[in-house]
């Protein structure tokens, strides 16, 4: 944010107004991916920032939740590559599938190259504020008001039971479901490990190339699977859709933030919770029925909910591979059950 917004007075904010710090931005940028009406695109190139561009609900309410807000910021030394113009339909393809019927922008008048990039996609233009903006150097700027109608015709359909996909992994297949939004699934094929004995990580990627009709959380969810199979902490999750009660949703928030890595037993979730509801004790049991209800694997980690003394208990997708993923994570203090 503070990047983008001092090199221009184009935006909404100073940098000095932006006290945001690294650990805020990244959990605003975890809300936001939670959120499935909101989307928070990062361009990176050679691992540098290009830009970022999102969407966001006017308002929850029913009058308005079918308008979007739209944003969008690119660094100078980025600017002619396109960037703008891919972040902007990504923003637009996910507002369809959000059930969005109109994106809406204000852009100052003398921002002649954005007004181009917005009216090429579809914006027009449907007002002006002739005293939006008060800039220090400038004085007032004008702003020009802009949407884009989304025929309804366009809209994603969500087919009977969700959208699947397949992710070939180095330890099974995975299936993947959405609503077309989020993803609300991730299990593997099979409930044990057949093969590989021992965990190899691929020298290429891990899965067919996804085609460009693919919904976007797919996409990103294959390239999450990617750098994770590649011994690698993604540092970031694709939007997901938990479907559970409010006891088990509160399980899966706190393996959420259990480190790649590192480990939690049954007992301190317990603890956490029952810390939260202001109340004695909570059962260990309890945490442990919530965490097979999990329908999202790997990215809400149950693998790395381990026994008091380490043990390696409970696991949908086989023992074996919960020992594998740990393994693979580095994890020290997890050891295999008596069983596995």
């Amino acid at each position: 944010f503070q990047q983008t917004h001092a090199e221009t007075d184009n935006l909404l904010f100073y940098p000095d107004e932006n006290s945001f710090t690294l650990k805020e931005e990244r959990k605003f940028l975890l809300e936001r991916a939670r959120d499935p009406k909101s989307v928070e695109i990062l361009a990176l190139l050679d691992g540098k920032l290009a830009g970022f561009a999102g969407i966001g609900p006017i308002g929850r309410g029913e009058k308005l939740r079918f308008r979007a807000d739209f944003g969008i910021s690119i660094l100078k030394a980025y600017w002619g590559l396109g960037i703008g113009r891919a972040l902007t339909n990504a923003c637009i393809d996910c507002a369809r599938a959000a059930g969005y019927r109109q994106v809406e922008l204000e852009v100052v008048a003398e921002n002649r190259p954005a007004i181009s990039l917005y009216e090429s996609v579809g914006f027009a233009e449907y007002g002006r504020n002739p005293k939006g903006f008060f800039a220090r150097r400038i004085g007032w700027q004008e702003l020009i008001l802009m949407r884009l109608e989304l025929d309804a015709a366009e809209a994603v359909s969500r087919p009977s039971g969700g959208w699947t996909a397949h992710y070939d992994s180095p330890l099974g297949g995975i299936t993947l479901t959405s609503d077309g939004t989020a993803l609300s699934g991730l299990c593997f094929d099979t409930a044990e490990l057949d093969a590989p004995t021992s965990y190899a990580r691929p020298d290429g990627a891990a899965h067919a190339p996804a085609e460009d009709e693919e919904l976007l959380v797919f996409r990103q969810t294959r390239q999450w699977l990617d750098l994770y199979f590649s011994g690698k902490d993604p540092g970031f999750l694709p939007p997901l859709r938990m479907s559970g009660t409010a006891f088990q949703k509160a399980v899966w928030e706190i393996m959420l933030s259990i480190p790649y890595g590192q480990t939690m037993s049954y007992g301190e979730i317990a603890r956490r919770i029952a810390a939260s509801k202001g109340i004695a004790r909570m059962s260990s049991q309890a945490v442990g029925g919530a965490a097979r209800q999990n329908a999202i694997a790997l990215l809400i980690p149950c693998h790395r909910v381990v026994g008091a003394d380490g043990s390696l208990t409970g696991y949908a997708a086989g023992l074996r591979r919960k020992e594998m993923l740990l393994q693979m994570e580095g994890a020290r203090g997890a050891r295999p059950s008596s069983s596995a």
